[in-house]
């Protein structure tokens, strides 16, 4: 990879295990085709990666009711600024922003 590629399928694991640890659970993505369920591995990352843009499907719960969320991913930006557009309150907007430092170090 050159030093102006960057890695989307890389960067989409690591916002995943950022909103997983925030609380939010994937459930399906849609790449502009069909949607598709969330699984395990790579094989989701490689589904959700095969276009320029694609929609996260999440749920998260505070125990007494469950909140669907969705982000909408733009494959062509700077690292860290793959979500281009989320919904899902507080938490996911400090998911976004731990996500985004993880990338981008002060």
């Amino acid at each position: 990879m050159s030093a102006t590629q960057h890695d989307y399928k890389a960067e989409a694991s690591a916002l995943i295990a950022t909103l997983r640890r925030h609380g939010f659970r994937p459930t399906a993505g849609n790449n502009g085709g069909e949607q598709f369920n969330f699984t395990e591995g790579a094989e989701f990352i490689e589904e959700l990666c095969a276009a320029d843009e694609a929609w996260l499907y999440l749920v998260s719960s505070d125990g007494l009711c469950t909140q669907r969320s969705t982000v909408y991913l733009v494959f062509g930006n700077e690292p860290g600024v793959i979500a281009c557009d989320y919904s899902g309150g507080l938490l996911m907007e400090a998911a976004m922003d731990e996500h985004y430092r993880s990338f981008n170090p002060e």
